[in-house]
């Protein structure tokens, strides 16, 4: 196997990468703190329900099945877990399914190569049967009636049933009570074959471990695929959003509100655009902004207000919220605030130093290294690269962006129960 080395001198940096013969791609950035973090990750998520390969035609799958999957895979033969193996060696793990990736992880302070054999081990040995898939099921549909109570929760999702016609971006992660009942055990096999191929899997490891013993556990772990010829179909999404406001009422003390912008702008370089976005949000409703400081002196927001941008290959949108007592007149203030908004320089220059600083620090702690690597490398992004690329932003830059973006409003509001 061979290895490459590159180092960011601005950074004092360097990242260890690799391509295993079975397709996993491997990333190691040597850290001397006493925590190591690794984090496998698989380009498959929530919005990924109709795919191919080569040996299976076009098939579309309930909503849900890739975090149903990501639970089940924990189960081990004879009915163990793998967090009971990870507690034997003192290390923390975890999950997590996104709209588009999936991905397991550990942080470890001592037998690191112990950890990352049972990372690999039940991620790449999947173990379902009809009796642990039925036993799932009641516990998922719990947790996805849990989160129909929780107002941060219906909020985003309302929001996002604005933003979005066809997209399943507006279906909750976990799918539906309805959609989960469908899933059995050869969905399942069917979803992991497809997804869980090495060719479309990374691997990065912040920490003390040394490529011998990664290229050791990965020859004994990783299964060669028998295909690698994964076809996503493309989502018909219009670039009109489907409804302007969405109104719900549940047990709040104050209405919350998120107001969002359908960004329909995919363009290549997508770190570029999403250090652009960033700026441009803060500079208009950071705690630093004019905006703000109007809206919070008027009472009509408090410190629960923030701005946030999410951005993947098909979907891109900006959103703002927060608690208010008349989110209306807030996004009222906004459309009045928009058209005639300017950009200063010092303003520019303040909040691409404080992105610059927040990226600085990121490589103090090795999971926020993990989990920014991984994000970018499944995005296709050189995330080394961020100095660089924020050094070539200019304000033109910023301010073509807000023509573009901040078009047609949808705002999503929950109320307190009548």
């Amino acid at each position: 196997m061979q290895w490459t080395t590159k180092t960011n001198d601005k950074l004092k940096e360097t990242l260890i990468h690799g391509v295993h013969k079975s397709g996993l791609k491997i990333y190691l950035m040597p850290k001397s703190f006493n925590k190591t973090y690794a984090i496998i990750s698989t380009k498959y998520g929530a919005v990924d329900l109709t795919f191919a390969t080569k040996n299976a035609a076009e098939k579309t799958v309930p909503h849900g099945i890739a975090h149903f999957l990501e639970h089940k895979l924990f189960e081990q033969p004879g009915g163990g877990n793998a967090f009971d193996l990870f507690a034997t060696t003192g290390a923390s793990a975890n999950a997590f399914t996104s709209f588009c990736n999936t991905a397991y992880l550990f942080s470890a302070t001592s037998k690191v190569s112990d950890n990352l054999r049972i990372l690999l081990d039940f991620v790449f040995t999947p173990y379902f049967t009809d009796e642990n898939i039925n036993k799932e099921q009641g516990i998922i549909a719990q947790e996805i009636k849990m989160y129909d109570d929780n107002p941060n929760w219906r909020v985003f999702f309302n929001l996002l049933e604005c933003l979005y016609v066809n997209h399943p971006i507006k279906i909750d992660i976990a799918g539906t009570v309805e959609s989960i009942a469908k899933i059995d055990k050869d969905l399942l096999y069917h979803c992991y074959n497809t997804f869980y191929n090495p060719y479309n899997m990374t691997l990065f490891i912040a920490g003390n471990i040394s490529t011998s013993e990664i290229e050791k556990l990965v020859d004994e772990l990783v299964p060669m695929p028998e295909d690698n010829s994964l076809v996503r179909a493309k989502i018909d999404e219009p670039d009109e959003i489907a409804e302007i406001k969405k109104v719900q009422h549940l047990s709040v003390a104050t209405p919350l509100f998120l107001i969002g912008f359908k960004d329909n702008n995919f363009e290549d370089d997508i770190l570029k655009k999403e250090i652009i976005t960033d700026i441009l949000m803060e500079l208009i409703f950071g705690k630093g902004s004019k905006l703000y400081e109007d809206l919070y002196s008027a009472g009509l927001i408090n410190e629960t207000f923030a701005c946030d941008f999410d951005s993947e290959q098909s979907y891109a949108f900006a959103s703002v919220g927060g608690e208010s007592p008349n989110p209306d007149e807030v996004l009222n203030q906004i459309n009045n605030y928009l058209p005639s908004a300017n950009i200063a320089s010092a303003d520019f220059e303040r909040v691409r130093n404080m992105l610059i600083g927040d990226y600085l620090r990121k490589y103090n702690d090795v999971e926020d290294i993990g989990h920014e690597f991984i994000a970018a490398l499944n995005r296709d992004e050189d995330y080394f690269s961020y100095l660089d690329v924020i050094d070539s932003i200019t304000i033109d830059d910023i301010n073509r962006r807000m023509i573009e973006l901040f078009k047609s409003p949808a705002m999503s509001v929950i109320l307190p129960k009548e």
